[in-house]
């Protein structure tokens, strides 16, 4: 299983998902490292993918102003992704080194149109 497999079959998004599922969707997912006050993604950019925090944390800015902390286990940018034309509500910046897993919105369209568990 690629790195990308494991750490997809490890996190609790796909607990509850059959594993072959998870397995066959990792080469859509890919690995994005961080390190601190690396900037994610900015606000009003297009939400072109998700993400799961694996590692790090990171802190949620809207016009400059942390409104929250992302922190391992937890998704970003789904609102975004699954809806054409919309735009990240807020800048996500790594307070630490961070790894996330990356499913860019093709990769999200192929997974619904194939009817995928994941």
């Amino acid at each position: 299983m690629n790195t990308a497999a494991a750490q997809l079959a490890a996190s609790p998004f796909f607990l509850r998902v059959p594993r072959d599922a998870v397995a066959a969707s990792a080469p859509l997912w890919s690995l994005r490292n961080l390190v601190s006050d690396q900037l994610f993604c900015r606000q009003g950019d297009p939400g072109d993918a998700i993400a799961i925090l694996m590692l790090g944390e990171c802190a949620a800015e809207v016009d400059g102003v942390e409104v929250g902390r992302i922190r391992v286990d937890e998704m970003l940018g789904e609102i975004s992704a699954f809806f054409p034309d919309n735009q990240r509500a807020a800048s996500v910046v790594a307070k630490a080194r961070c790894t996330f897993l990356v499913l860019p919105a093709a990769g999200l369209r192929k997974l619904r149109a194939a009817r995928s568990p994941v």
